[in-house]
């Protein structure tokens, strides 16, 4: 509660704290970081979001993210927090497995500790929570595996923390059930791969298939048709 008090009314509000070398005032990045803050810890200061909102476009990326959360999570006018988030959302890099989002200026933001892992998964959170069926969901949390390290870590514990808070609320939000089912895969209506899933669990299943052994399209000298290629689900998949 103390640092609750701290935050709303020092912080967020703008008014600097006394230390030794001086009393400076907070940046808007870090407003911002305190009214998200309060957000997420069920004291939200909802009479802040208005003038930070009227000043996004100066907000680094990640602040803008930590916007968009604290005002659908703390009563915020939720018309403007779905322009922040879908202005947000505009500035996507997307491929055709994942997305993420990068600072225009990385190194701006470096004292603040901000990396696009970690404005990735703040915006990953917030989706999650907001609108879990939405497509970047799966492809924000695809990129942030791909970029681990390769022992597992990430660059920074601010990545880490970031990363597992989003991972976590799609796991909460997407797979509230224990997976239960099979994933089927047929091409032309032959079966090529079906695998059991029990549990949760961050296992890699794969299934290889010889080319000689798929099924061939068209009759020999016939022109060759597409094979259409199914994936199919059966059973409880933790939805």
């Amino acid at each position: 509660a103390r640092g609750q008090r701290y935050l709303a009314e020092t912080v967020a509000a703008g008014r600097c704290t006394r230390c030794g070398w001086g009393c400076l005032p907070p940046s808007d990045e870090v407003r911002v970081a305190a009214l998200h803050a309060l957000a997420r810890t069920g004291a939200p200061r909802a009479s802040g979001y208005g003038e930070l909102f009227a000043r996004r476009g100066k907000l680094a990326l990640f602040a803008r993210a930590e916007l968009a959360d604290a005002m659908f999570m703390g009563g915020g006018d939720r018309a403007q927090a779905r322009q922040l988030l879908q202005e947000l959302l505009n500035t996507a890099k997307e491929s055709p497995t994942d997305v993420h989002f990068e600072e225009v200026d990385r190194g701006s933001y470096a004292s603040l500790w901000s990396t696009d892992v970690r404005t990735s998964a703040m915006v990953l959170q917030t989706l999650a929570d907001v609108s879990p069926d939405h497509p970047f969901v799966g492809k924000l949390a695809a990129w942030l595996g791909k970029v681990r390290r390769g022992d597992g870590r990430f660059g920074t514990t601010q990545e880490a923390a970031h990363a597992l808070m989003a991972l976590a609320e799609v796991t909460r939000t997407k797979e509230r059930g224990v997976p239960a089912f099979t994933a089927r895969v047929t091409l032309g209506g032959q079966p090529l791969a079906e695998v059991p899933f029990r549990g949760r669990s961050t296992e890699v299943k794969a299934v290889t298939v010889p080319a000689a052994k798929l099924p061939q399209p068209g009759a020999a000298g016939a022109a060759a048709a597409p094979l259409p290629l199914d994936f199919r689900r059966d059973g409880q998949a933790g939805v």
